[in-house]
Parts: structure tokens; sequence; C-alpha cells
């Protein structure tokens, strides 16, 4: 576990105690926004809550047709003027 998950954790724990999150986020060095979007994150479930999420795209865009993709290449091949 790295440090920025144990201070997740840290965070999420002092809030359930019922600190302040004014005094959560000054204590930590950390935004509300921040404190917040573990809270919530945690508040949804799930067993690893704590972690990063990947910010990579899920779909890596498709792929054109062969067919289209050849009648593309005939058309600009056509459009060339020598």
């Amino acid at each position: 576990m790295n440090h920025d998950e144990e201070d997740r954790i840290t965070a999420v724990n002092r809030h359930l105690k019922g600190d302040k999150a004014t005094d959560i986020c000054k204590d930590m060095n950390r935004s509300k926004s921040w404190f917040f979007k573990w809270v919530n994150k945690f508040n949804r479930g799930g067993e690893e809550w704590y972690k990063s999420q990947s910010k990579a795209p899920k779909n890596h865009g498709g792929k054109i047709n062969k067919d289209i993709e050849t009648a593309v290449i005939s058309i600009r091949k056509s459009l060339v003027i020598f």
C-alpha cells in the first residue's frame, strides 16, 4: 500500500469517527474536493475503494472495415492529379 492510499484510508476513518471535513483537510494538507472524492468512493462500496483507477480509455477506437478502407484508398488514388 502506498502513501496516498494510506492517506485516503486515514481521512475516511477520521470522517467515520466524526471529525470535521475542514479539520481533516487542514491536518492532511488536502483539498475538500480530494476529501469528498474518497468519502464518496467509500460510500459507494467496493473492496478496494481507496485505490486509484486508470484514466486510460476503456475502448481503443474502432478499426475501419477492410472493404471501406480499400474503397477510400482507391478513391484517393483516383483523385491524385499527375
